[in-house]
């Protein structure tokens, strides 16, 4: 599959709530129209266009045959194709709707289940997720295929990855120590280490693989207790931090170094922020105020009477000053959808 064509898989999974409906008409260039219901028309007909499109893919991972060349994207060392967890999210997709469907066409899953269970016999793919991002990519449909076939093994392995990369890891010297205990934020990767360089949208992906963990885990999973605990710190952080106009900056706590207000991560921790409201991990009197003055950014600044949502930056490994209210991108637009299927559970 090539990367265009993986670009739009990999992103029709932000438009997927089994909660609400939340359909797009979605360009990869960046043009998308959104429509945010709870008409059941409009999730049957989402349903309907994704399992075409998935279909026309036959259910396969995005492949980046030259992981070289991506390793040079990244900043980090990256796995060959199918490993590489930016090809993995689509698979998130698949899952959601061989769920909604019934669970009837094992096709749907039957690439993802021969990847992970790979993954699974292979110790040494337990360190392959040496950048932040990997965390949501790869843990949403992890945690999802988990919940499908009830087999925890696929639970254990998504810990065994987030442990590596974010925790002690599989041995000590060979950990990628991305959560800092001091901050309770996530670097971006371990050049950051040691630092208080903690990247915007990094942590928001962070937060977004929490919120996949938490929602699809059973609760007699061993792990849940660590997913939630690291989730309500960086929340009060995120809380702590919050910028007088509702959102957060690329760079966390470089507020004057980096002064322009960034909706890639700030939509991703109004997402986090509100589901944690709404599954009742988080105070509603604590957090409310904080996701409804995120959303106030998110909605009526950010997202322009032209249509264009902004303040997006653009792709990178690290904080950046190229972010102004015209810079705007696909998984903007996405992450910015997915804090809308949150938020309208609020009532607000």
């Amino acid at each position: 599959m090539n990367s265009s064509s993986c670009a739009m898989l990999l992103y029709t999974f932000l438009f997927t709530a089994r909660s609400m409906g939340v359909v797009s008409d979605h360009d990869v260039r960046g043009n998308a129209t959104l429509v945010v219901g709870k008409k059941h028309g409009l999730v049957q007909s989402s349903v309907r266009a994704d399992s075409v499109t998935a279909e026309s893919y036959k259910w396969l991972l995005c492949d980046s045959p030259d992981a070289n060349a991506r390793s040079v994207t990244i900043g980090r060392d990256v796995p060959p194709g199918t490993h590489d967890a930016d090809n993995q999210l689509c698979a998130a997709t698949y899952i959601e709707l061989y769920r909604l469907t019934g669970q009837s066409n094992q096709t749907m899953i039957a690439a993802t289940m021969a990847e992970f269970d790979s993954e699974i016999s292979d110790p040494k793919t337990t360190s392959y997720w040496s950048w932040v991002d990997a965390l949501f990519m790869a843990m949403n449909p992890y945690a999802r295929l988990g919940g499908v076939t009830g087999e925890q093994k696929y639970f254990d392995k998504m810990f065994a990855n987030f442990n590596a990369s974010c925790l002690e890891g599989p041995v000590p010297d060979k950990t990628y120590a991305f959560w800092s205990d001091e901050y309770h934020l996530f670097y971006r990767d371990d050049r950051f280490l040691k630092s208080t360089t903690f990247w915007g949208r990094g942590n928001g992906w962070a937060m977004g693989a929490l919120v996949a963990a938490l929602q699809n885990s059973p609760a007699s999973d061993p792990h849940t207790d660590v997913y939630k605990s690291m989730f309500k710190a960086q929340a009060a952080e995120l809380k702590s931090i919050q910028g007088d106009d509702g959102v957060w900056r690329s760079s966390l706590l470089n507020v004057s170094g980096y002064p322009t207000p960034e909706t890639t991560g700030s939509s991703l921790f109004t997402f986090g922020l509100a589901y944690g409201i709404n599954s009742g991990i988080l105070s509603r009197d604590d957090y409310l105020p904080v996701v409804t003055k995120a959303w106030n950014f998110l909605s009526g600044t950010a997202l322009q009477p032209s249509g264009l949502f902004g303040y997006c930056q653009p792709v990178g490994g690290s904080p950046e000053h190229n972010i102004n209210a015209s810079t705007t991108s696909d998984f903007c637009v996405g992450q910015f959808a997915l804090a809308a299927t949150q938020v309208a559970q609020l009532g607000l």
